[in-house]
């Protein structure tokens, strides 16, 4: 009875059987066979079966053992010499990279099928680019998270030219940045290392000569400490001496009177005992009254010796510390990215176009715009009245409204928009056909932004920004620290789960998830509208600036798009029309709606 256990290395194909003597293995391709002791085996099998050895990896599998020649990244695999000559020719492998081992400073393990695989889905394949977001997906991402994005595309279709683009020269001068700067980090860190122990010798010998000057202190203290004991013990003796010297002058007198006191009691007259005890009785009293004066003045005398031992430890301890003093490495990493993206978004260019007259209404101030079908809604705020023009300019109607309309947002799957104000706790709910109010929401805050949901409003106001039902209530305010920076001018829900609004001054992304900030861009000085195009890009209506500015979809700076030489005034509003092909920029102060062509 024996067990087999087959082994497979780069150029050795070898399986091995347990015999009472040891292990007796066997070669295929040398043909022979010999026998190792269990010990011999327990490490010079495995490292003969894991030498580092190429083997054709399509042949291993299917029994036959062939020198490896070459290997294809694409596949991650080693080739033989026939294996690589059908791979070359093979429909399904035909575009292959294939590069002989030779070449190769080393074979990768484990790298390209690694990125091959998505994150999210690790059982299919990475197959497409989302342009929008910047990231690679499967097919069933896109199912998920990117049906809307415009710019999904197959990798192959991107990817051709890119050893030689700019973001691969980029990502190669980035690593060759982190590497320097990793390897400046190492030296830092061992010479680090080498001056902390190198340190630690000098405080050394510093707290041992600390020791040495504490006990010459203390010696010297000891000296002075006793020199003082001696004098204070003189003081003490001298002054009790002289405190026994005039008691006992007092004790002597009095024994005196005690005895002539004792002898006229015992053999004198009536008329002298009466004499001398009236003379004593003053005597007495005086001397009474001196002795109980002398007593208060008169204290025990004791040398004492104290050291506050806990105030002497915390003083040399606040004056004898060791720690670690941080400051900077001095290291710093200036990033090779410049881009964030290799696939810029395309960008649209702008054509000023017929714009609509708007004069009949006098100067108008357009804070809101919306389209339906071929028809611009338009928040005349200072006149409370909203506009409506056919996309080609021509003047619908006009109704006047209980406020002063801010912002329009069209109610989904419904011919309604909601207006709000700057300074009323209400939203309307009007038809957008007759313009007729069909109900009014009341608020217990005032909004002046406004987008609608499936079903509820993203509202924003005076440091606040609400997901609200329809009917009024609050279901959730989200919590972010850059409310208190103004009202809420314009809201904006992005493809993805983020969401756009600008605070008078910037134009800020946060995630709806958390609220958490996504970017901020603040190179506006009166942020106001914000339009989307189909390629993600962001534009934003400067009012104080005159200008409109646009952003890539990351929050990074593209361009100044639009400016007061292309008869932008004070922009408040902007909205691209459905297909992209049209800009509307609505302007304070102003009696035209700009319209741009855009392609």
């Amino acid at each position: 009875m024996f067990s087999r256990n087959y082994f497979l290395s780069s150029n050795l194909c070898m399986y091995t059987t347990s015999t009472s003597d040891g292990y007796r293995y066997f070669s295929k391709n040398q043909n022979h066979c010999s026998i190792m002791s269990k010990t011999e085996t327990d490490t010079d099998i495995f490292h003969m079966a894991s030498a580092d050895q190429h083997v054709c990896e399509p042949c291993s599998r299917g029994e036959t053992v062939s020198s490896g020649y070459s290997w294809c990244s694409d596949c991650e695999e080693i080739l033989c010499d026939v294996c690589d000559k059908s791979h070359r020719v093979n429909k399904l492998t035909l575009s292959h990279n294939l590069t002989e081992i030779r070449e190769l400073p080393f074979i990768p393990k484990e790298t390209v099928i690694i990125f091959r695989l998505c994150g999210n889905h690790p059982e299919k394949i990475v197959d497409f680019y989302c342009a929008f977001h910047d990231v690679v997906c499967c097919q069933t991402c896109i199912a998920e998270s990117h049906r809307a994005c415009q710019q999904v595309k197959v990798i192959d279709d991107v990817s051709g030219g890119i050893k030689s683009s700019a973001l691969v020269e980029d990502a190669s001068k980035a690593v060759a940045s982190l590497l320097k700067t990793f390897q400046s980090l190492i030296e830092n860190r061992n010479s680090n290392k080498e001056s902390v122990f190198l340190q630690e010798l000098i405080i050394k010998t510093s707290i041992a000569k600390l020791k040495q000057d504490l006990l010459q202190h203390v010696e010297s203290l000891e000296k002075s400490l006793l020199s003082e004991l001696s004098k204070l013990k003189s003081e003490a003796a001298s002054q009790l001496d002289t405190d026994l010297a005039i008691t006992k002058s007092k004790s002597k007198r009095w024994q005196k009177i005690k005895q002539e006191l004792d002898f006229n009691i015992e053999h004198g007259s009536n008329n002298q005992l009466f004499r001398l005890v009236q003379n004593l009785k003053n005597k007495i009293s005086d001397e009474e009254t001196k002795l109980e004066e002398n007593l208060t003045r008169t204290m025990k005398l004791d040398l004492e010796y104290f050291v506050k031992e806990e105030d002497l430890y915390n003083i040399i301890s606040s004056h004898c510390k060791v720690n670690i003093a941080n400051q900077h490495c001095g290291i710093s990493h200036l990033s090779q990215l410049h881009t964030k993206a290799q696939f810029v978004p395309a960008v649209l260019s702008f054509t000023p176009a017929n714009s609509i007259d708007l004069s009949m209404h006098g100067t108008c101030a357009i804070s809101g715009i919306e389209i339906i079908d071929d028809r611009l809604l338009l928040c005349h705020f200072k006149a409370s009245k909203i506009l409506v023009y056919t996309n080609d300019g021509t003047f619908v109607k006009e109704k006047f409204t209980e406020i002063k309309p801010y912002q329009i947002s069209k109610i989904s799957n419904e011919s309604h928009i909601a207006v709000t104000t700057l300074d009323c706790l209400n939203i309307l709910v009007i038809d957008s056909e007759s313009l007729d109010c069909i109900r009014k929401i009341n608020t217990e805050k005032s909004y002046s932004a406004v987008k609608t949901l499936d079903h509820a409003f993203f509202v924003g106001g005076d440091n606040v920004l609400d997901i609200m039902s329809m009917d009024g209530s609050v279901n959730r305010s989200f919590v972010v620290p850059w409310l208190d920076k103004g009202t809420i001018r314009h809201i904006r829900k992005r493809q993805d789960d983020t969401l756009l609004f600008t605070n008078s001054y910037t134009l800020y992304c946060i995630r709806l998830i958390d609220g958490t900030q996504y970017f901020e861009y603040s190179s506006t000085t009166a942020a106001r509208g914000i339009a989307e195009d189909q390629y993600g890009n962001i534009y934003i209506a400067d009012r104080s600036q005159k200008n409109i500015h646009r952003i890539a979809p990351d929050g990074s700076f593209i361009d100044i798009v639009l400016t007061e030489d292309d008869g932008i005034g004070i922009p408040t509003a902007l909205q691209f029309n459905s297909d992209y092909s049209k800009l509307y920029v609505g302007m304070d102060n102003n009696k035209m709606l700009a319209v741009f062509e855009c392609k």
